[in-house]
């Protein structure tokens, strides 16, 4: 009934539109007032970085305010501009704003803040219903992607592209919207006090290698998971073999207590669903190397210029990643007897198959990972400076 009802609004709204002209000629001087939307997850939030930096580069004087996910707020306190963003409103679909008139209500909320431009970066599940919230919100400008039939509610709109970075396309949609885009990279900044907190935390434990490793995922976690039993694998090989201290971060729900008592060694920090996300940032921060899913974390690690190995499985690592990989940024991808990638954030996620080697990604081994490992020790061991960065 709910894919009934979406259906039949965007028909309505593509009618409407037939008779509504795009404009897409920003005037700058009239920007007062601006509205960021990401209904996504911490990786999501952190690609939108350049994007909140580039507006308000361009609108110095505006308002400018976001609309995120309660889970993913707390990744703004690691935003290097924070103070110019005057307001973090939270959405929650599946609580707060459940059901069709709590999202009016928000909508109408929205409505009341007049905002001048709404631009909202939405791709994959989820983006007919929120670019339908952004036009009901009654912004002159939408900026927005195009793609898989939705997008033609935005006033400027691209195409979405599958082997492009997403935090470039992020940019590319300002362009096109003939902003200024001066900077690309995605910067942290990470409070003093957590930096503080995760010296004491890893400080306990002496050792000459710290590795972070993050063995979970929120969205679509049985397909973007390495299975258990390779973490638990190559926990064991890490602690014997490189002498490392191991901290393992992620949510609450991400942590298995098959590793709790399959290795108990006091070299092995346990912060999954203990730490704050700006704590979990200075633990990856303070690493030698971090090894994950693709997930939040990883995109983390990246920021921060922390050497990582990111495991793949259905997703692209040139679309998911914003810097291309090298000695300290390794990918490393299942071996699939089909089309993969076949999520690319287009649409809702529907694998043609069910594979369970895609499922669990055990085709990429514990020897593979293990070997990146020392690839990267071996780098770091070569290049000391890469550690201070």
């Amino acid at each position: 009934m709910r894919n009934i009802l979406k259906t039949l609004l965007s028909l309505i709204f593509k009618g409407i539109l037939i008779f509504y002209k795009k404009k897409p000629t920003i005037e700058t001087a009239s920007i007062k007032n601006i509205l960021v939307v990401q209904t996504g997850g911490i990786g999501d939030v952190l690609r939108i970085f350049p994007a909140i930096k580039s507006i308000y580069d361009n609108f110095p004087m505006a308002y400018i305010s976001v609309l995120v996910f309660p889970r993913a707020k707390e990744v703004f306190q690691l935003f290097p501009g924070k103070d110019g963003i005057r307001e973090i409103i939270d959405y929650d679909p599946e609580g707060t704003h459940k059901g069709i008139f709590k999202r009016i209500s928000l909508i109408l909320s929205l409505r009341r803040k007049k905002y001048d431009i709404i631009y909202v970066p939405a791709r994959g599940k989820g983006t007919d219903g929120t670019l339908i919230m952004a036009f009901l919100a009654g912004a002159p400008h939408r900026i927005g992607f195009e793609g898989d039939g939705v997008g033609f509610l935005n006033t400027v709109c691209l195409d979405f592209e599958e082997y492009t970075p997403i935090a470039a396309q992020n940019l590319s949609l300002l362009k096109v919207a003939g902003l200024e885009v001066k900077r690309e990279e995605i910067c942290l900044n990470i409070p003093e006090k957590d930096v503080s907190f995760a010296r004491n935390l890893i400080g306990k434990f002496p050792s000459t290698l710290l590795i972070s490793l993050h063995i979970g995922a929120v969205w679509n976690a049985r397909y973007r998971s390495w299975p258990i039993e390779n973490h638990i694998s190559l926990l064991k090989i890490l602690l014997s073999e490189l002498n490392a201290r191991i901290v393992i971060i992620g949510g609450e729900k991400e942590m298995d207590e098959r590793i709790a008592r399959a290795v108990n060694n006091d070299a092995v920090i346990d912060t999954a669903g203990k730490v704050t996300i700006p704590q979990m940032a200075a633990i990856i921060k303070l690493s030698d190397i971090f090894i994950g899913n693709d997930s939040g974390p990883l995109h983390i690690a990246e920021a921060t210029g922390t050497p990582y190995i990111g495991i793949f499985g259905p997703t692209s690592p040139q679309q998911v990643l914003s810097y291309p990989t090298g000695l300290t940024r390794i990918s490393l991808r299942g071996k699939f007897p089909c089309s993969s990638p076949c999520y690319t954030h287009r649409g809702a996620f529907r694998p043609a198959c069910e594979d369970i080697r895609c499922r669990n990604l055990d085709s990429v081994s514990v020897e593979e990972v293990l070997d990146a490992t020392k690839q990267l020790v071996t780098t770091l061991r070569e290049n000391r400076s890469i550690l201070c960065e």
